[in-house]
């Protein structure tokens, strides 16, 4: 089943940025659209069902960036 998953960034970190290093990670996400860009906004794109596991490797990888992108700031 496909979905599309929008995550709102907080105000201290950039979409941008993060879909870049979602990339990185082997992800494709939709963040470089103007909208997407002024709401700070993230989408995933799921186009088959996932396993549990690879669902726990998407949470996994947003944590990740998310803890780096912190780290960054400090």
């Amino acid at each position: 089943h496909p979905a599309i998953i929008t995550i709102v960034m907080p105000e201290s970190m950039d979409s941008v940025l993060f879909g870049r290093l979602m990339e990185d990670h082997n992800f494709l996400v939709n963040y470089n659209s103007e909208y997407l860009i002024r709401q700070n906004m993230i989408q995933i794109c799921l186009f088959s069902d996932l396993s549990e596991d690879d669902m726990h490797f998407i949470i996994h990888v947003i944590k990740t960036i998310k803890s780096e992108l912190t780290n960054k700031g400090e």
